[in-house]
């Protein structure tokens, strides 16, 4: 049984949760971290690092491989496995003792310049024992992580093309049960050739009726309603962002601004 392989494309396809990588998460588990790295093709941001730790009583062996990541405008995300001759990985499996930690070490040597940020997968995979026990049943683990390569010189242009008022099902997260919920479908388009989420952003919605009314949507809230909001380069992103409070009537505009750093 494999839990989890599915767990970044659900985040930033549904948009649940930023951090909704891995669903039905055990007690004991294989944690890694960070789920997003962003990497340069020059420069000191070519090396990057994963780290697992082994939260388990037996050893576990996992294997770290790379996947290209394409986003769709909708739908859902389309992952295919790659040989990975891009990066380098050390070790690319690896035993963790229980209790343990590893480190990750990952570095880009492909091409230092690129006409726009590339989008991967890394998966790191729990590989089975050698050996079966008790009652014959594994479960294993595949964890997602989302890895963007930028040139340095490359930028994003991000901005709302369309907002419009919808009532979707979503699926339970840490804040709010599965049910219906209103808010506004966002057509994103990035005009630049870098990646970028909706997630550094604070969202401006106005309605313009007899009654004028305005909200700030801060990034804190954009990620509980949606995760991470990726918009790849030179591409067009539908996400919904849960505003149970808009009025029904009236014409919607939105705007985003950079949310101040942390």
């Amino acid at each position: 049984m494999l839990f989890g392989s599915r767990g970044v494309a659900s985040a930033l396809s549904t948009m649940a949760v930023a951090g909704a990588l891995l669903t039905a998460t055990p007690a004991s588990a294989l944690l890694v971290q960070p789920i997003v790295i962003d990497m340069h093709s020059s420069g000191t941001k070519t090396d990057a690092s994963l780290t697992v730790t082994n939260d388990r009583r037996v050893p576990v062996t996992v294997e770290i491989t790379v996947n290209d990541l394409k986003v769709p405008e909708t739908g859902d995300l389309v992952i295919t496995p790659e040989n990975g001759d891009e990066f380098l990985i050390f070790p690319p499996q690896v035993t963790i003792q229980p209790g343990h930690t590893q480190v990750i070490r990952i570095r880009w040597v492909g091409e230092p310049t690129m006409p726009e940020s590339k989008l991967y997968m890394f998966a790191t995979t729990e590989l089975p024992l050698n050996q079966l026990k008790g009652s014959g049943v594994q479960v294993m683990y595949s964890i997602q992580s989302l890895v963007t390569v930028t040139s340095p010189a490359l930028k994003s242009d991000l901005h709302v093309v369309d907002a419009t008022r919808t009532v979707v099902d979503t699926a339970a997260t840490f804040d709010h049960p599965a049910g219906q919920r209103a808010g506004l479908l966002l057509t994103m388009a990035n005009e630049g050739n870098a990646v970028d989420l909706l997630a550094h952003y604070r969202l401006h919605v106005k309605v313009n009726s007899a009654r004028p009314w305005t909200k700030t949507v801060e990034s804190t809230e954009i990620i509980k309603s949606l995760g991470l909001g990726l918009v790849p380069p030179n591409a067009r992103r539908k996400l919904f962002v849960a505003i149970p409070d808009v009025p029904p009537d009236g014409d919607v505009t939105a705007t985003i601004e950079h949310a101040p750093e942390q």
